[in-house]
């Protein structure tokens, strides 16, 4: 069997330092109400009225039927492409009554339906959404602030946040199809008149479709926005609430360098809530702050690359919970103007109670290579058993593509919270299935105890790299795709080349090339 011979991965910090926020309109100009923060000013087709926003200190404005901005956001699409495929689009917004309510258009000339609207009647009055990507099933209110942002990558995602909740995962649009950018964006136009009355106070779009983390940190409506200047090392953290030793988090900054110190309030007081249920230590600190209070601390300019550690502890009760969230954001102060309402993408924090039934497993996705090494996954039972629990593991592929080894863990009262361990192994098989395939192991729990009889099964997904001939490519003069290169690669070479009069002719390969 021939072999490939290494692969490499690694993965340092999580960032999101590749979106540019390349458009911002706050409209805290009552004069000018066009004018960019960011970006190109706005062109205002029809009539505006400046208004006050979600604050006394808010600037927004009111945009009726017929009358609609034009926004060149300056996006290049990608080498290839004819149009804009990735992008987001933030917008801080409320509407008096409800109607048909139009957000963006991507025709320019305005002759279609528009492309994403607060909807007016028929399914779920005052959802988000159009029928090509589908609709949410959360409703809107009137007279109520909402912070909306579109993600988009054709061809791999279409989704819509409200307060950094996702509300959508929608219908998946094609490249340079219905949701891909002209140089010109649309807002708040419609064709027919499906473009009622809406007060608008912040219109933001960024050049890629933006993770959930990220929008998570972009929160709602009055929380900051800003461009990307840090990294954290993970984006999501899975805690047992009697963990003994509390979890990190390392924060970096990216880009250029702060002109000024720069404080940072870290905040587990998002729309996820539980804030109670974790507490924060400082870079630096010794002792955790209290129960869902956030953490300040400053990176002074002179020592602004240095990574911070962040200590998370659960806070462990008695009281019998669901599996909880909580976000952790990042809030950026300072007097440089590039980092004063910067960004750091949020962690998310999944918090498993101890006092429950749960199979509490990690880490949740592993890799493995064909005739490559081995991994592991602990697995910890939470709660008090009466009775033995029997834990079934197995591989939902058929037929397998990975051996486990135990098939079976028994958890027993007075083992159940200590960890045990599974080996994964892939198949090494003599099939060439793809460069990268996938399966899921299954966890299965039995017991007389029926707290923990058929508790939820929990699963992990692991990515299986193949080792066989061809699964990474061929050397370029491997001709007959055999793995190695001998006297027959050099026949067919020869042959080829005989073949021809004039051996750069069509239907003949240069070689030279």
């Amino acid at each position: 069997m021939k072999k490939f011979f290494g692969v490499l991965l690694c993965l340092v910090f999580v960032s999101a330092a590749n979106a540019s926020l390349v458009g911002l309109w706050d409209f805290d100009d009552p004069a000018n109400t066009t004018e960019a923060t960011i970006g190109a000013d706005l062109t205002l087709v029809g009539t505006d009225t400046a208004m006050t926003g979600y604050s006394g200190t808010d600037g927004a404005v009111s945009i009726g039927v017929g009358s609609y901005y034009e926004a060149d956001h300056g996006i290049t699409p990608a080498a290839g492409e004819g149009y804009v495929n990735e992008w987001s689009l933030l917008i801080d917004f409320k509407y008096p009554t409800l109607d048909w309510i139009c957000f963006f258009q991507t025709n320019p000339s305005n002759t279609n339906d528009g492309d994403c609207f607060v909807r007016g009647g028929g399914g779920v009055p005052s959802s988000l959404g159009v029928s090509a990507t589908g609709y949410t099933t959360n409703p809107t209110e009137t007279e109520t602030w909402y912070r909306m942002l579109v993600t988009v990558d054709n061809g791999e995602f279409y989704r819509i946040y409200v307060n950094g909740e996702l509300w959508l995962d929608g219908t998946v649009q094609s490249v340079d199809g219905r949701l891909s950018l002209d140089p010109i964006l649309l807002l708040f136009a419609d064709e027919n008149g499906e473009d009622n009355e809406i007060h608008v106070s912040n219109v933001a779009i960024w050049d890629t479709g933006l993770d959930s983390a990220t929008v998570l940190e972009l929160g709602g409506v009055g929380d900051p926005i800003g461009h990307v200047v840090g990294s954290t090392s993970l984006s999501e953290l899975t805690m047992l609430e009697n963990d003994a030793v509390a979890s990190e988090v390392d924060v970096q900054f990216t880009g250029t360098a702060p002109t000024a110190d720069v404080q940072i309030t870290v905040d587990p007081n998002t729309v996820l809530g539980n804030a109670d249920d974790v507490q924060l230590i400082a870079p630096g600190a010794a002792t955790a702050g209290l129960p869902g209070e956030p953490v300040t601390f400053t990176i002074p300019a002179a020592n602004w690359q240095q990574v911070q550690t962040i200590g998370v502890e659960p806070v462990n009760d008695s009281d019998v919970e669901s599996t909880e969230k909580i976000g952790l954001r990042f809030e950026l102060a300072s007097v440089d103007a590039g980092y004063d309402g910067g960004l750091i993408p949020a962690v998310t924090v999944t918090l498993y109670d101890d006092d429950s039934a749960y199979l509490f497993i990690q880490p949740t996705s592993q890799e493995v290579i064909e005739g490559g090494s081995s991994v592991t996954c602990s697995v910890e039972l939470t709660g008090d058993p009466t009775s033995d629990v029997e834990v079934y593991v197995s591989d939902v592929a058929d037929p397998n593509v990975v051996a486990i080894e135990p098939e079976v863990l028994t958890f027993t009262p007075s083992n159940a919270s200590t960890p045990q361990t599974i080996t994964i192994t892939a198949v090494d098989d003599d099939v060439l299935i793809a460069t990268e395939y996938s399966t899921e192991i299954a966890f299965d729990a039995s017991s007389s105890d029926l707290s923990f009889d058929g508790i939820p099964i929990k699963t992990v997904e692991v990515t299986i790299f193949d080792n066989e001939c061809g699964a990474w490519g061929f050397d370029p003069v491997d001709m007959n795709q055999d793995c190695e290169v001998d006297l027959d690669d050099f026949a067919i070479l020869a042959s080829s080349w005989l073949k021809c009069s004039m051996p750069f002719m069509e239907d003949c390969t240069n070689y030279n090339q």
